[in-house]
């Protein structure tokens, strides 16, 4: 008699038995989808001997689903684990899918280090209930490998999906690939604390310049929650803006700008009233947004990010005087986020991102090193799954495709290579340009000189057509806006458009039409930003244009 046939199932499902009733009737759903799933209760007969049948269940798997639900790892759950795990190992094509169920919130990212999959795989969350359709649809591509069809895969032809030197923003997170697994950390954290309501609400997003910090935050985590990833947060308000050369005014304009008022819109007395009350009590933020705040839901929440924070540390005003009075406005700024976001019953959310480098310069201010050292996420360089997904992802949306040979140079070149994700992006952008019809080739990669000849061949470009009393006013621009580093990296500095005029008032045209040149879209090699006509300012695109253009670190 011929031995009977092996039985293959599209997934295994390890669960605590306590558990038992909810994943069962998810196990029912994917039954109904067409899904063979193994569930040691539908599978085992009466005398089986337990444990060599499961492992002999995970053996004949595609998948392995690990549910994590309110009663913790069960016993056994931990020995399939490291079974699922073992095999991981030495079976690329076996995926180990994490699940998790209604009433618990996922462990904190650094208690699971050990733990590799967790930590990169993307999670399916039922958060509320099991009657989640997006999370079921997540679960079952997760098991199939069959992305379901959704209206956001349509293409957006003719736009350029990668974003150069710039960080993306909530508007381009259609664009934004590779960060999925960092997202959800983050989400997880933020409501985690949301939910406890003790220490601080509050998440620190630190790493190395160039390591996408300020994307991940924008195109990632503010973009999720603008789609309702946590419960109500698609109606919070958020106030974004950076420290800047005034970080309480910069403070004030933003969450009076983001927050409901009885008038409207906020006028410059309101502002003005605001940063008064900040420079001198601690809890004037926590006041005013509780009173701006009052009519609206009591879930509600403001989340302020606080983009490049290390920027409270790069400006050096010139002059005793307006360096005490910087420190000083320094001093409130911390005050006023740190209390808003442990205020117990506050509506305040803080996020902001920082320079890693920076971390030392915190310790100055003990309440918010020890604020930073319990509450964030480091962000560490990306996987090749993930840079795979960055460069090829995008250039589908807007129906191209990146040649595969182009592909696997562009991960070989930023392999090792710290902060190389604005390079990346930017010779991107280049070879976006220079594409064949619907095509990135790796010819014009290599046309443009690799991942960082990419960047020198363009800002030489740019210098080089122009004229030499020009290039003359473009060096001293360059020089305004570095910050020479003391023992760190050297960081780009924000100027207003006045200092970078001339003492000789005939060449302010010819400074004018010189920032206008190098900050246009074909250039952007530098940002003008304009609160309103009295206050522009001007900074380098990104540090890594300080880093890489050999004739500006010259």
């Amino acid at each position: 008699m011929a031995p009977p046939t092996p039985k293959h199932y599209d997934a295994f499902l390890s669960y605590n038995s306590r558990d038992r009733a909810a994943v069962t009737e998810l196990a029912d759903r994917l039954k109904k989808n067409g899904l063979e799933v193994y569930l040691e209760s539908w599978e085992l007969a009466a005398g089986q001997e337990f444990q060599q049948s499961l492992a002999q269940g995970l053996l004949e798997s595609k998948t392995c689903v690990v549910f994590l639900g309110p009663n913790g790892l069960g016993p056994w759950q931990k020995q399939e684990l490291q079974v699922a795990i073992d095999r991981r190992l030495s079976d690329k094509a076996f995926h180990v899918i994490p699940v998790l169920l209604p009433g618990v919130e996922r462990p904190r990212r650094g208690d699971v280090a050990h733990l590799e999959f967790l930590l990169n795989a993307s999670w399916v969350e039922f958060l509320r209930t099991l009657d989640d359709d997006r999370a079921f649809r997540s679960l079952v591509w997760g098991i199939t490998g069959k992305k379901p069809t959704e209206p956001e895969s349509i293409p957006y032809a003719g736009v350029c999906p990668y974003r150069g030197l710039e960080a993306f923003g909530p508007d381009d997170a259609k664009f934004f690939f590779g960060r999925e697994a960092l997202t959800e950390w983050l989400i997880s954290d933020l409501r985690r604390e949301i939910r406890s309501d003790q220490g601080a609400r509050f998440l620190g997003v630190l790493g190395p310049s160039g390591s996408g910090k300020s994307s991940v935050v924008m195109a990632g985590l503010i973009a999720k929650l603008k789609a309702g990833a946590i419960e109500s947060s698609e109606r919070w308000p958020i106030a974004i803006l950076r420290p800047g050369v005034d970080p309480l005014e910069n403070l004030a304009v933003q969450v009076s700008t983001g927050l409901p008022t009885e008038k409207g819109m906020p006028d410059v007395s309101q502002v003005r009233q605001l940063i008064d009350e900040l420079q001198q009590d601690e809890r004037a933020l926590d006041r005013f947004t509780r009173l701006s705040m009052h009519d609206m839901a009591v879930d509600s929440r403001l989340v302020i990010v606080v983009d490049q924070f290390e920027e409270v540390f790069t400006h050096r005003p010139l002059g005793d005087q307006a360096r005490s009075r910087f420190d000083q406005a320094r001093a409130w700024f911390f005050a006023n986020l740190l209390y808003a976001a442990a205020a117990p019953s506050g509506r305040v959310v803080v996020v902001l991102t920082m320079r890693s480098d920076f971390l030392g310069a915190c310790a100055t201010y003990p309440q918010l090193s020890s604020v930073l050292s319990a509450h964030q996420e480091l962000v560490g360089p990306m996987t090749n799954v993930e840079l795979r997904a960055a460069i090829e992802q995008p250039s589908f949306l807007v129906g191209c495709e990146v040649e595969p040979a182009l592909t696997e140079r562009l991960l070989a070149d930023v392999e090792g290579r710290p902060g190389a994700l604005p390079l990346l992006q930017f010779a991107l952008t280049e070879v976006w340009k220079q594409r064949d019809t619907r095509r990135l080739t790796l010819r014009s990669y290599e046309r443009l000189g690799g991942v960082e000849g990419a960047l020198e061949h363009r800002a030489n470009e740019i210098f080089g057509a122009l004229q030499p009393e020009d290039q003359e006013l473009c060096r001293r621009i360059f020089l305004r806006l570095v910050e020479i580093g003391e023992g760190i990296e050297n960081t780009r500095r924000r100027a207003s458009y006045n200092e970078l005029l001339p003492v000789d008032p005939s060449k302010s045209d010819a400074i004018s039409r010189l920032i206008n040149r190098l900050s246009d879209r074909d250039a952007c090699l530098i940002t003008v930003n304009a609160t309103n006509a009295n206050d522009v300012t001007v900074e380098v695109v990104h540090e890594a244009l300080i880093r890489s253009w050999t004739k500006l670190r010259q």
